[in-house]
């Protein structure tokens, strides 16, 4: 077979002059055959007739004023071939006028009829064998089209005009479209038998529906699962100019976003309202979620907002990202950055007076479980005690709204860090109780987030990257995902709920197997999964369970929850420990950890959460 990749890399000239080539000899050869037929030889010599293989190369004159050789030889169309055989009757013409006057007249009549219509035939044969090899060639992309209607369309007349991608069908829902074709492909259906047979040919699926639902595409998703093909999605297809898929290159990957099926575009408008020309606290506003946080924040346009975080890189990169922002979206907002920890109470004393801040996200935390189980006495001092110099400001300054941000790990905490976030918990139902009149204090629970600094998945990304083998601790860990901008506008939408002592849980739909999670990580990188004979791309170890950590999370803590006007929110009112005994308890923990005390403030943290003295 032509090697395809030879002749594709080289330049326009040498194609151009090998394709000239193949028409001189496909003349030269078809003026032979002429020659054989009328005179019934195999070889026939005579001197005048051997003029005749020259005079049928001033077909080269013809097909050079017609512009034949200026079109792209692998995407000729049907107008090229029209102009091949224009060109071919001006030559045969000539070419019997040539013969007339050199006195070859019964020679002339034969040879001028029957020569240009062999090469004719053949220069078409040679241009449309040349399309077909391009589109068969073994180095092909086999590509199915999910979606028989008119973007499907459009994408299957641009693959089968690529030199990558070969087109072997299209799969559609519709029964009515069902075993029909398109540009000559089957039309199947994904519930059939016959669809098992392209198992294993398929390497890219381009799902091509216009204006689907992220319901929907969960659905298709895992329907197309049983495929091992990479899976990609025509955007919008109004994005495009004249409405049309110009390119196969337009399309987009499949995200993990997409593999977990979630958007949430619902949020309370009266958030607007509320923050409009406020003072806005945020702390670890460097973080995953307080960046997100300092970002939505920024477009309800307070008055001022403080970014509060310990961290200078942090800091640096949130200031980054919010410069992009236009400067309508924050032209009358003060921005504050503020290189600040919340264990330093005189520099917290400092911002509460200078800026009297009326609502407060405290999203700052340590998070990381592995890393706190060893580092116990500053889990407590960040997560407890700062949590504490916060709440004890505001029973000092007119804040109107503090919003805790907790996690799933403070339910039936088993590691520090849950432990230490659930001690804050109630430090905030405790708080609430006693400033009830005063202000609104909430917590908002929910699992993990996409791509934040404490996910599975940057790590995972990196090891795929690496082709390094993927660790998981067990087969049958789950847990919740998020994704970061919707966590961030439910917590928001929470503000304008809040009484005061709730915890709001976010709906966070089916946990998510970590195993599933990383297969499909591996598969959306167009990679394999290595298999029980060591054959794939990247491989999955299981190191089992470490300190603190449990095969499942939970949200909620007892039955007494409900349904919020918002459909994404739950709300909780769980037991708590009563104001001036969890404070005797606090007082007891801090100064332990200020102590270093490590082993009695993890008894007291303890004893906090085994308290049974609850409010009546």
């Amino acid at each position: 077979m032509l090697n395809l990749n030879y002749f594709i890399n080289l330049n326009t000239i040498q194609k151009l002059f090998i394709i000239i080539l193949t028409d001189c000899i496909i003349a030269t050869s078809s003026n032979w055959l002429a020659i054989m037929i009328i005179y019934e030889k195999l070889f026939y010599f005579e001197l005048i007739h051997l003029y005749s293989y020259l005079i049928s190369l001033t077909f080269l004159i013809f097909f050079y004023f017609n512009n034949i050789y200026r079109s792209i030889f692998r995407f000729i169309n049907l107008t090229d071939l029209r102009k091949i055989i224009y060109s071919s009757a001006l030559y045969s013409v000539s070419f019997f006028f040539i013969l007339y006057f050199l006195n070859i007249q019964n020679f002339a009549i034969g040879i001028s009829i029957i020569q240009p219509i062999l090469f004719c035939f053949f220069v078409l044969i040679s241009r449309i064998s040349l399309v077909a090899i391009f589109r068969i060639s073994k180095n092909k992309i086999n590509v199915l089209v999910y979606g028989a209607g008119k973007t499907g369309f459009q994408l299957s007349n641009t693959i089968i005009n690529s030199n990558k991608f070969n087109l072997i069908g299209f799969i559609d829902d519709d029964k009515t479209k069902q075993n029909r074709k398109i540009n000559n492909k089957k039309i199947y259906n994904l519930k059939s038998t016959e669809i098992k047979k392209l198992f294993g040919n398929v390497e890219l699926i381009i799902i091509a529906i216009n204006k689907i639902s992220e319901f929907r595409r969960k659905e298709i998703l895992e329907d197309l699962d049983m495929f091992n093909a990479n899976i990609k999605s025509v955007p919008n297809i109004d994005n495009f100019v004249d409405g049309n898929v110009a390119n196969i290159n337009e399309t987009i990957n499949i995200e993990l976003e997409d593999i977990i099926g979630k958007k949430i575009n619902d949020y309370d408008p009266q958030i607007n309202e509320i923050l409009a020309d406020q003072v806005v606290l945020v702390t670890g506003a460097g973080g995953s979620i307080g960046s997100e946080l300092c970002l939505q924040i920024l477009k309800k346009k307070p008055k001022i907002l403080i970014n509060l975080d310990n961290s200078e890189l942090n800091l640096y990169n949130l200031e980054k990202k919010l410069s992009k922002l236009s400067n309508s979206t924050f032209k009358n907002t003060s921005i504050i950055y503020s290189l600040t920890s919340i264990l330093d109470k005189s520099i917290l004393i400092n911002i509460f007076k200078k800026y009297s801040p009326k609502y407060i996200f405290h999203a700052a935390a340590y998070k990381h479980v592995n890393i706190v189980e060893n580092n116990i006495l500053q889990a407590i001092r960040n997560n407890i005690t700062g949590t504490y110099n916060l709440l004890d400001l505001t029973n000092q300054y007119p804040v109107k709204n503090f919003t805790l941000v907790s996690t799933d790990k403070a339910v039936n905490p088993t590691s520090v860090m849950g432990k230490t976030k659930r001690v804050s918990e109630l430090l905030v139902q405790a708080f609430a109780e006693k400033n009830q009149s005063k202000m609104t204090m909430s917590i908002v629970r929910f699992g993990n987030v996409l791509d934040s600094s404490g996910s599975v998945i940057p790590l995972f990304r990196d090891l795929i990257k690496s082709r390094s083998p993927i660790t998981i601790t067990h087969p049958e860990v789950t847990r919740y995902f998020m994704l970061i901008p919707e966590a961030v506008n439910l917590i928001l939408s929470t503000v304008a709920m809040s009484k005061g002592g709730e915890v709001f849980v976010l709906n966070m739909g089916e946990p998510i197997k970590i195993l599933d999670l990383a297969k499909q990580m591996i598969k959306l990188s167009n990679l394999k999964l290595e298999d029980k004979d060591n054959v794939g791309d990247i491989k999955i170890k299981f190191i089992g369970l470490r300190k603190g950590e449990k095969l499942s999370e939970q949200l909620i803590i007892g039955n007494n929850y409900k349904l919020s006007n918002n459909k994404n929110i739950y709300v909780a009112h769980e037991e708590y420990i009563p104001y001036k005994i969890i404070m005797n308890l606090i007082d007891t923990l801090i100064a332990c950890s200020k102590e270093g005390n490590e082993t009695h403030a993890m008894e007291m943290v303890e004893e906090i959460l085994d308290n049974k003295i609850k409010k009546t």
